[in-house]
């Protein structure tokens, strides 16, 4: 820290002043890494929202890589949920909250 720096404002603007001209190139990465990152994140992102609502169409099946297939995961899905429901009570007692359950 320089002499100048009195004061924590001061200390703030030095720090704003430096010249910062690393290249991402010098710890190895390729120098337009910074773009490749916001790709990555932004097909992330879709994905994720394709997701979240059900449309599913990009999701591919491993084992046959039929995307038909892959497209059709929700209607698949549905009889087992339906199923699974199907099974669950009505109604559940409720606890009854005492020294012992607690």
């Amino acid at each position: 820290m320089p002499d100048e720096c009195k004061s924590h404002k001061d200390f703030q603007q030095w720090i704003k002043n430096i010249n910062i001209t690393e290249t991402p190139s010098w710890s190895g990465l390729p120098n337009n890494v910074e773009k490749i990152v916001r790709q990555r994140q932004a097909n992330r992102l879709i994905m994720n929202i394709k997701l979240v609502q059900g449309t599913g169409d990009d999701i591919e099946s491993n084992d046959s890589g039929n995307k038909e297939e892959a497209g059709t995961w929700l209607t698949k899905l549905q009889p087992k949920v339906e199923q699974m429901l199907e099974r669950l009570p009505g109604q559940l007692d409720l606890l009854e909250r005492n020294e012992k359950s607690i």
